[in-house]
């Protein structure tokens, strides 16, 4: 059995030790990958921008996303999971296709919600790194569609004035029009 070759794509380096050899939106381009040769694999743990068709096209290209697939596509699905109440979910690990989150799986482990949100991403690291990635370079599992009902979530974008209701309790929501956010 040959081996496989692989590189990281994340924005997100979550643990001291992680490393990724794209880390930046601009570098993630068909024309930067061409200097790494032939590759099996790019996996793309905690990454917030579209992959371009002419990557995904060309190259086996696997992202992780934190909902148990098909339920909760689309963006921040820690958030999305934690305000609906759950204390746990699975990280899938899909093919990149054209679809938000659409494409088929290759395979997904439990996590617990449990603890802050650091906390929470950093189990979510050591399973992607350390299980997830490691088995798909070996076993090579061909992925299978989705099943079930698809729910979406909607990204989260929060301004200043959002986060300082979340955090500054004291406050009613009417009183934090006049606080200075800038």
């Amino acid at each position: 059995m040959t081996s496989t070759k692989s590189i990281i794509v994340s924005n997100r380096l979550v643990n001291p030790d992680d490393e990724a050899d794209i880390t930046g939106k601009l570098d993630f381009t068909a024309e930067r990958l061409k200097v790494y040769g032939r590759l099996d694999y790019i996996f793309v743990p905690f990454w917030s921008w579209y992959i371009p068709a002419d990557i995904y096209k060309k190259w086996n290209v696997v992202i992780f996303h934190m909902t148990a697939l098909p339920f909760g596509r689309g963006g921040s699905p820690l958030q999305n999971l934690i305000v609906r109440g759950f204390t746990k979910t699975k990280i899938s690990a899909l093919k990149c296709t054209k679809g938000i989150d659409a494409g088929p799986l290759y395979c997904q482990s439990p996590l617990s919600l449990e603890g802050t949100a650091d906390n929470i991403y950093d189990r979510a690291d050591d399973i992607i790194r350390k299980a997830m990635i490691p088995f798909i370079k070996v076993q090579q599992p061909e992925p299978s569609p989705q099943r079930g009902k698809v729910v979406y979530f909607d990204k989260w974008v929060c301004t200043k004035k959002d986060i300082l209701r979340c955090i500054n309790s004291d406050y009613e929501w009417k009183d934090t029009d006049n606080i200075r956010t800038s």
